[in-house]
């Protein structure tokens, strides 16, 4: 009998142990509402990409956590989570930008 039980609360501890990250989703748009693919989403020791509608999934260590968004020629954005576990992320462009002055350069070998 004290065996069952001991198996029953080392059973019952690693449940409790074993508890697993928050996951949260979220949708990433551009200020005319449009989704927008392959912005970097991260946080402390997780990150993701949006897909092709703007959708991402993200493990975070808590439902408090900070997570970040990046796009090129986008200002990148900060957000608090303050408990939701689910989020829109809004991104503004640049302004700042230069991205005018790139310059590609082609080299050919024959």
């Amino acid at each position: 009998m004290k065996k069952i039980l001991l198996l029953f609360l080392i059973a019952i501890s690693s449940v409790a142990f074993a508890q697993e990250k928050p996951i949260i989703t979220g949708t990433v748009t551009d200020t005319a509402g449009k989704p927008m693919p392959g912005v970097s989403i991260k946080t402390a020791g997780s990150g993701a990409i949006s897909n092709d509608e703007g959708h991402f999934k993200l493990n975070v260590k808590s439902l408090q956590s900070q997570i970040s968004a990046s796009y090129v020629g986008y200002i990148t954005l900060n957000v608090k989570l303050n408990g939701h576990d689910s989020v829109t992320l809004v991104m503004t462009p640049n302004s700042q930008s230069n991205l005018s002055d790139v310059v590609v350069t082609g080299v050919q070998q024959q």
